[in-house]
Protein backbone atom coordinates (compact mmCIF):
# COMPACT_ATOMS: atom_id res chain seq x y z
CA UNK A 1 0.00 0.00 0.00
CA UNK A 2 0.99 3.00 -1.24
CA UNK A 3 1.38 6.71 1.33
CA UNK A 4 -0.99 9.16 0.04
CA UNK A 5 1.05 12.38 -1.31
CA UNK A 6 -0.86 15.79 -2.14
CA UNK A 7 0.79 17.40 -5.31
CA UNK A 8 0.51 21.05 -6.81
CA UNK A 9 0.92 22.07 -10.43
CA UNK A 10 4.11 23.86 -9.45
CA UNK A 11 5.73 20.75 -8.09
CA UNK A 12 4.77 18.54 -11.29
CA UNK A 13 6.02 21.30 -13.91
CA UNK A 14 9.22 21.52 -12.26
CA UNK A 15 10.00 18.08 -13.40
CA UNK A 16 7.97 18.45 -17.24
CA UNK A 17 9.94 22.15 -17.71
CA UNK A 18 13.26 21.68 -19.33
CA UNK A 19 14.35 24.94 -17.41
CA UNK A 20 12.78 23.87 -14.34
CA UNK A 21 15.05 22.08 -11.31
CA UNK A 22 12.85 18.90 -11.26
CA UNK A 23 11.86 16.67 -7.84
CA UNK A 24 14.22 14.12 -6.47
CA UNK A 25 11.37 11.77 -5.74
CA UNK A 26 9.81 8.53 -6.81
CA UNK A 27 5.95 9.04 -7.43
CA UNK A 28 5.52 5.22 -7.72
CA UNK A 29 5.60 5.21 -4.02
CA UNK A 30 2.87 7.24 -3.77
CA UNK A 31 -0.78 7.72 -4.13
CA UNK A 32 -1.14 11.15 -5.70
CA UNK A 33 -4.31 13.60 -5.25
CA UNK A 34 -5.23 16.61 -6.40
CA UNK A 35 -7.73 18.78 -6.82
CA UNK A 36 -10.26 18.88 -9.83
CA UNK A 37 -8.75 22.33 -10.85
CA UNK A 38 -5.12 20.84 -11.38
CA UNK A 39 -5.16 19.50 -15.31
CA UNK A 40 -6.36 23.27 -15.88
CA UNK A 41 -3.83 24.90 -13.77
CA UNK A 42 -1.39 22.45 -15.96
CA UNK A 43 -2.49 23.69 -19.17
CA UNK A 44 -2.58 26.56 -18.04
CA UNK A 45 1.37 26.80 -17.26
CA UNK A 46 2.14 25.01 -20.59
CA UNK A 47 0.06 27.40 -22.41
CA UNK A 48 1.94 30.28 -20.85
CA UNK A 49 5.06 28.41 -21.30
CA UNK A 50 4.46 27.75 -25.19
CA UNK A 51 3.36 31.59 -26.13
CA UNK A 52 6.96 32.64 -23.85
CA UNK A 53 8.50 29.64 -26.53
CA UNK A 54 10.04 28.09 -22.91
CA UNK A 55 8.93 24.72 -25.04
CA UNK A 56 7.57 24.02 -28.75
CA UNK A 57 4.29 22.90 -29.53
CA UNK A 58 5.65 18.96 -30.02
CA UNK A 59 6.91 19.64 -26.58
CA UNK A 60 3.14 20.97 -25.39
CA UNK A 61 1.83 18.08 -26.70
CA UNK A 62 4.11 15.49 -25.26
CA UNK A 63 3.58 17.08 -21.82
CA UNK A 64 0.24 16.57 -21.97
CA UNK A 65 0.69 12.59 -22.83
CA UNK A 66 3.05 12.88 -19.82
CA UNK A 67 0.36 14.42 -17.54
CA UNK A 68 -2.60 11.98 -18.87
CA UNK A 69 -0.50 8.92 -18.10
CA UNK A 70 0.56 9.88 -14.62
CA UNK A 71 -1.95 7.58 -11.81
CA UNK A 72 -3.40 10.73 -10.41
CA UNK A 73 -6.36 10.45 -8.43
CA UNK A 74 -8.33 13.52 -8.88
CA UNK A 75 -10.67 14.75 -5.65
CA UNK A 76 -13.61 16.70 -8.01
CA UNK A 77 -14.96 18.06 -4.56
CA UNK A 78 -13.88 21.34 -5.11
CA UNK A 79 -15.66 21.38 -8.20
CA UNK A 80 -18.90 21.21 -6.61
CA UNK A 81 -20.98 24.06 -5.17
CA UNK A 82 -20.66 22.19 -1.45
CA UNK A 83 -17.23 23.20 -1.33
CA UNK A 84 -17.87 26.55 -1.11
CA UNK A 85 -18.10 26.89 2.69
CA UNK A 86 -15.09 24.10 3.36
CA UNK A 87 -12.51 25.75 1.22
CA UNK A 88 -13.73 29.45 2.09
CA UNK A 89 -12.88 28.29 5.57
CA UNK A 90 -10.04 26.36 4.92
CA UNK A 91 -8.92 29.94 2.80
CA UNK A 92 -9.55 32.26 5.86
CA UNK A 93 -8.17 30.20 8.70
CA UNK A 94 -4.41 29.90 6.75
CA UNK A 95 -4.57 32.89 5.33
CA UNK A 96 -4.52 31.04 1.76
CA UNK A 97 -6.06 31.62 -1.73
CA UNK A 98 -9.00 29.46 -3.02
CA UNK A 99 -6.58 27.39 -5.06
CA UNK A 100 -4.48 26.67 -2.32
CA UNK A 101 -7.08 25.53 0.07
CA UNK A 102 -8.52 23.53 -2.37
CA UNK A 103 -5.42 21.65 -2.79
CA UNK A 104 -5.36 21.59 1.45
CA UNK A 105 -9.25 20.65 1.34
Amino acid sequence: MNCALVIDTSFIMSDLLPDENGNEINLALYDIHVPALFYLECNNVLQVALKRNRIEIADHKEYLQVLNSLPIIVDKFSATCESLYSISKLSQKHDITAYDAAYLE
